[in-house]
């Protein structure tokens, strides 16, 4: 997810905003992966400068974006600490790490500007749909650099911290679910006779085609728009009754809901932790 957001951030602001700017807005950006590899990556795209560390990202940021795995973030938040103050923004992007548990990491006379953000993979392609919450400590720019860069990628909101789960579970996870479906329809396709690469591009247009219908038709349930084209006893019909037969509905609902908990079980792990570090104190 680091690499999509920084790859897609920058290429909107040059789009949008390299007229103002004499320097190439990549300058203004500082990384660090520990994948080897990922050096020639970023350098390939432009961005030259590619730090040898985390601690050296976060000496040269004043916003620091931690696009890191939830078992790591930890390890990271302490490594660099020494180096956030409270002038610095820090955006996270990890499941089930929530503000009060990031808070806990550092010095409660030296505690950041915090605003944690859920997105995806969609916004290589400009249609992420992203929310965020913030500490109190952030102030309104903090909040409209966040969201403008967000809206450049999709679509925004900020919402309170206790539906983080169910966000991360929606936007975060949801284009998984989506390609899972897609995948369906093309395996059923086949089993009827269509060839493979015919039956990718037409599931993937159902979707595509849907969601924009969707989208321009904000006033209709989406259980209403589907009988649009539903004829009684026709071919329609049929399928949906073998997804209600099936209990389609029902699995989607269960997959949310198993990735909201998921994010509620790492959060525990997270304040079990926190009570650990307190006693340690």
């Amino acid at each position: 997810m680091g690499s999509c957001l920084i790859k897609t951030f920058t290429n909107n602001l040059k789009s949008n905003h390299q007229k103002n700017h004499q320097n190439d807005l990549k300058d203004y950006f500082y990384m660090y992966d520990p994948i080897i590899n990922k050096r020639k990556e970023f350098e390939s795209h432009g961005f030259k400068n590619y730090m040898n560390n985390e601690v050296d990202v976060v000496k040269n940021s004043d916003v620091i974006f931690c696009c890191v795995k939830p078992d790591i973030m930890h390890d990271v938040l302490a490594k660099t600490k020494t180096e956030v103050g409270k002038n610095s923004l820090l955006v996270s992007i990890a499941a089930g790490i929530n503000i009060e548990y990031m808070q806990s990491i550092y010095d409660k006379n030296k505690l950041p500007k915090i605003i944690r953000i859920m997105t995806n993979h969609l916004c290589t392609v400009n249609q992420a749909g992203s929310v965020y919450c913030t500490n109190k400590y952030c102030e309104n720019e903090d909040e409209v650099l966040i969201e403008n860069l967000l809206n450049d990628v999709g679509i925004s909101k900020k919402v309170d911290e206790k539906l983080f789960n169910a966000f991360t579970a929606l936007t975060g996870s949801g284009p998984a679910f989506v390609y899972h479906f897609i995948e369906s329809l093309v395996d059923a396709s086949v089993k009827n006779g269509i060839d493979v690469n015919t039956a990718r591009e037409y599931a993937i247009q159902n979707v595509l085609g849907a969601g924009l219908y969707m989208k321009e038709s904000k006033e209709k349930n989406p259980n209403s728009v589907q009988y649009i084209v539903t004829t009684p006893s026709g071919t329609t019909s049929a399928g949906l009754n073998q997804l209600n037969k099936h209990k389609f509905k029902y699995a989607v609902s269960e997959a949310i809901s198993a990735a909201t908990a998921r994010g509620k079980e790492i959060e525990k792990e997270k304040y079990k932790l926190i009570k650990e570090v307190n006693m340690d104190k």
